[in-house]
């Protein structure tokens, strides 16, 4: 089993507190970036790099926690909103459906 980094964990931990998804997407998204920097991590003692700096320059190699939240927030929402107006599409007449599609590209482009 790995050794636990504290403040490694403690980058997790506030990432997760940032975090406004489902809790499903929210515990995805925290496993796939806590590989991300115990693997970073493990880069810099392979090169050689103590212990010290190793933790330093793997949190320094990420953006801050918060920033990294808010930014997934803003994906996830503009995907939830993207899926409702395509399900709209589904549900209203034809002129309708071209008049939301048609906005819905110019917000993605």
């Amino acid at each position: 089993m790995e050794r636990k980094i504290p403040e490694l964990e403690e980058y997790l931990k506030c990432l997760r507190s940032e975090l406004k998804l489902e809790a499903g997407l929210a515990e995805e998204i925290c496993l796939e970036i806590n590989e991300s920097l115990y693997d970073k991590f493990n880069e810099f003692l392979i090169k050689g790099y103590g212990i010290n700096y190793s933790i330093s320059n793997t949190i320094e190699a990420f953006e801050d926690p918060k920033k990294l939240a808010g930014m997934f927030n803003h994906v996830h929402r503009g995907q939830y909103r993207a899926e409702k107006a395509i399900g709209l599409l589904f549900e209203k007449k034809a002129v309708l459906a071209a008049a939301i599609a048609t906005l819905l590209m110019a917000f993605i482009i």
